[in-house]
Formats: structure tokens, C-alpha cells, sequence
């Protein structure tokens, strides 16, 4: 009898809207795959979760199980010159999944919207 292997978590985040987001090991070997660059952004995904300037949804899929969700914040300056990156901000992308919502992918975005999404929260710049 063989034992299915456990999915490894890297980290449990909860979002400004009280959700537990999750990285899991597999989304993040797709990152580092495909996006290659942006995985040395690991740290700017995890306060982007926590704290983003945007969060938005798709506009049109009322399904839980198949709608995205964009998280939205800038790149930190000194993280754009050591990864040569000439775009702004970071878009990650979350999904319900197997019940959790689950970060699925991120990379590098130039605006701070989604076309097809509408803004469900914003963060408020303290004076």
C-alpha cells in the first residue's frame, strides 16, 4: 500500500478580507519555472497578501470554485534594480482550490487593474 504524498505549504498568509491565503510547493515550482525572474520577489508576494494596495475580482464568474482573485502592490525599488525588472507592480494571482484559496501564480504587471475585474477592496493610505 503506498502512502499519497503530502502536499509541502510554504507559508499561510491571511488577507486584508480575513481569508487564509496558501503557497503551496507546487505553485511555486510553476513560478520559478515560468517566471523565473519573479520568484526572487518571494518576499514582496508574502507582504503583498498581507497588504496590498488592491485586491480585485473577476467581474463576471459568480462560481467561487472558478474565479480568480489579483492582488496588487508595487515592486520596492531596490528589488527592481536586482532583478532588472522594468515593470512596477506584482500581480498575484489566488483560486479556490481543494477548499483553500491558494496563491496560483505571480509576475510582473504594469497597471494597477484587471481588465474583466472589478476592485472589491483598497487599501487606505494613512495621512
Amino acid at each position: 500500500m503506498s502512502k499519497s504524498k503530502k502536499e509541502k505549504i510554504l507559508f499561510e498568509l491571511l488577507d486584508p478580507l480575513g481569508r487564509k491565503i496558501i503557497l503551496g510547493d507546487s505553485e511555486y515550482k510553476h513560478v520559478k519555472k515560468c517566471h523565473p525572474t519573479e520568484v526572487l520577489l518571494i518576499e514582496t508576494v508574502k507582504t503583498t497578501i498581507k497588504n496590498p494596495i488592491s485586491i480585485w475580482e473577476d467581474e463576471k464568474i459568480e462560481d467561487e470554485d472558478e474565479k480568480a482573485w489579483y492582488y496588487f502592490n508595487e515592486i520596492e525599488p531596490e528589488k527592481v534594480e536586482l532583478t532588472k525588472i522594468q515593470k512596477p507592480y506584482i500581480i498575484i494571482i489566488v483560486k479556490k482550490r481543494r477548499g483553500n484559496f491558494r496563491i496560483i501564480t505571480w509576475y510582473v504587471y504594469n497597471t494597477l487593474s484587471k481588465k474583466g475585474a472589478r476592485k472589491i477592496w483598497e487599501r487606505k493610505e494613512r495621512e
